[in-house]
């Protein structure tokens, strides 16, 4: 008789500690594990963003900017902005369908880049940069139902880039 007691005893400490386990585990994963995966996304979607903005600056630099004097340089001049602007709207078109951009909730369509040229020095031998401002906004990995909108969680994040490089000649 003791020993069924025992027994009983034992079995109760156990469904016990399994009936206390359960809700402490779906606290973890509701306040932590979850929230932690959608910050994790948000920071790789933001490394990707960095890719993107570097891949589109480098594009943007390796269309030549000068041309001949008088008319004709301004007429190069705009001619390049034409080919610099499709160069880096098709480095993005492919990376939201194709590259990285593929893999995250990218909010499409992509604000087009900023593009700005800007001239260090006078003279002819002066040297000329491309400012490429890239602006991309992703939805969280998962949607987590906090009474609170809190961007990255259960809200959109936006992403502004800008970095600047030395157009080749």
């Amino acid at each position: 008789m003791q020993s069924a007691d025992l027994r009983r005893r034992n079995r109760s400490k156990k469904a016990q500690t399994t009936s206390e386990f359960v809700p402490v585990f779906m606290f973890f994963l509701l306040v932590i594990f979850f929230p932690m995966l959608d910050l994790l996304a948000m920071a790789a979607l933001y490394g990707c963003g960095m890719i993107l903005n570097a891949e589109q600056t480098r594009e943007a630099s390796l269309v030549a900017n000068r041309g001949s004097t008088g008319a004709a340089e301004s007429t190069a001049v705009s001619n390049a902005d034409g080919a610099r602007q499709t160069r880096v709207k098709n480095v993005q078109e492919v990376w939201a369908s194709q590259g990285l951009g593929h893999f995250f909730k990218i909010k499409t369509p992509i604000v087009d880049p900023v593009i700005t040229i800007t001239t260090d020095g006078a003279g002819a031998n002066a040297d000329q940069y491309v400012h490429v401002k890239t602006t991309i906004t992703g939805d969280p990995f998962l949607t987590i139902p906090f009474p609170v909108r809190v961007p990255g969680l259960n809200d959109p994040m936006t992403f502004t880039y800008t970095q600047e490089r030395l157009i080749e000649q």
